[in-house]
């Protein structure tokens, strides 16, 4: 790991200055002055050569290196010799060492997943306003405000089809950027949204950011843990549904809208508006399954193992299998415990209800994988990731069997490409497929 091994080259520069400042030479002065300077610049030598890629992660250390590094050049511009330090000091700047690279741990160097296509990939993010809707997490009547943003092939025409996504609670738009760039760079517009106060965080195009309401997410975890069941459960969730579907509705008008108008931004010139696709990860994928039966301009869904909560009044309705069969492609991806829930559980699971009366459904289960393999945060923090749930599977394999699988449907059912997808199926990540 790259960044412990830059905590250990730290700690080591400071005991070695510790017991060379104890002589008093100039060679140990000017080892002293120069070799923070020198360890700044092959930093900054590396983040320009892309050796190490910059991400905030590294904000503690190179303010560490700045200040330590430039702090010598004063003491001497003032007259004044560096001082001989006492241990106690050592201890402190190897304990503000370890607490500055606490982030590093987190988020070590990201794990690269390479597109597959070869278009090159521009991106423009929105802030839209909504005003037929009132944003229910503020005391104030404002309208809702939905942050989306786009991926596409960076090309002067080309029309292509039209994806949207929808992240899981605690998600943000950016939770499955690798499979964004990998569409975009196979010929589709990518549409992520960003569900405010739904979201970890939510970055407005104006600067302003939203974090998650505090009232979701013990609702989001009490509903996960458990301690909320029964009807009290089904509110619940159907509350977030009207949410979030309310969202993909409106984003999808907007850019239907956006399409239609000459002199719009260059984005939406390139979208197809006939060939239409929306997917999500866990209820961002309930949320794409509830968009699926409601709007007759989407051709396909994915639900990236994600249960489907809209579902459940279909269920309910007894001997009307014909209201219960899903109208549209659809696609569930499964973690493996989920997958065989899903198989043990039979019709009283949502998902295998829906594919029990559907002809056109399809579900993949990838052995090994846990829920948040679905997504690109085991390769940014795996410690996290881990945390909130993974499984044994290789991160990078199954965000690339991930990414094949969602690539593989919509070219079938959006471009018309000749792509068998099972019906039923175990997969191994990274396998052919």
């Amino acid at each position: 790991m790259i960044g412990l091994s830059v905590v250990f080259v730290l700690v080591a520069l400071e005991v070695t200055l510790f017991f060379l400042q104890g002589k008093e030479s100039n060679v140990a002065r000017r080892m002293h002055m120069f070799s923070r300077i020198v360890l700044g610049a092959v930093m900054l030598l590396f983040f320009g050569t892309t050796v190490l890629h910059w991400n905030l992660a590294w904000f503690g250390v190179m303010l560490y290196l700045v200040v330590t590094g430039t702090w010598p050049l004063i003491t001497i511009w003032r007259g004044r010799q560096p001082k001989n330090r006492r241990a106690g000091a050592l201890v402190g700047k190897i304990v503000l060492i370890g607490f500055l690279s606490i982030p590093l741990v987190l988020f070590p160097q990201p794990k690269d997943v390479e597109p597959t296509g070869s278009y090159p990939v521009a991106s423009e993010a929105y802030t839209w306003t909504d005003v037929t809707r009132d944003e229910p997490f503020t005391d104030e009547a404002d309208s809702r405000r939905v942050t989306v943003q786009f991926w596409y092939p960076d090309i002067a025409q080309g029309e292509f089809p039209l994806v949207v996504f929808s992240h899981g609670a605690f998600g943000y738009r950016k939770s499955n950027l690798s499979t964004f760039i990998d569409l975009a760079s196979n010929g589709y517009v990518v549409c992520s949204i960003d569900h405010p106060y739904h979201a970890f965080v939510t970055r407005q195009a104006d600067g302003r950011s939203i974090p998650v309401d505090i009232g979701f997410l013990q609702s989001a975890i009490a509903a996960q843990n458990g301690t909320v069941t029964g009807r009290q459960l089904h509110d619940l969730e159907q509350s977030w549904m009207q949410l979030r579907t309310s969202d993909m509705q409106f984003v999808l008008d907007t850019i239907m809208t956006y399409t239609a108008s000459p002199g719009s931004p260059a984005v939406f010139s390139h979208i197809l508006k006939d060939a239409v696709g929306v997917f999500g990860h866990s209820m961002g994928g309930a949320t794409a399954a509830a968009i699926g039966r409601d709007r007759t301009d989407v051709d396909a869904v994915i639900v990236l193992d994600g249960t489907m909560m809209g579902e459940q009044s279909h269920m309910r309705k007894e001997g009307d299998s014909s209201d219960a069969a899903y109208p549209k492609p659809i696609l569930n991806l499964f973690n493996e415990e989920h997958g065989r829930e899903a198989g043990a559980l039979g019709d009283a699971y949502p998902n295998a209800y829906m594919h029990a009366r559907s002809t056109n459904s399809s579900q993949v289960t990838v052995y090994g994988s846990g829920h948040l393999n679905f997504t690109d945060l085991p390769l940014v923090s795996p410690i996290l990731a881990r945390l909130l749930g993974t499984g044994s599977v290789d991160a990078v394999e199954c965000i690339r069997t991930t990414n094949h699988l969602v690539r593989a449907f919509f070219d079938r059912h959006l471009k018309g490409a000749q792509v068998e997808i099972s019906r039923e199926r175990f997969v191994h990540a990274g396998e052919a497929l």
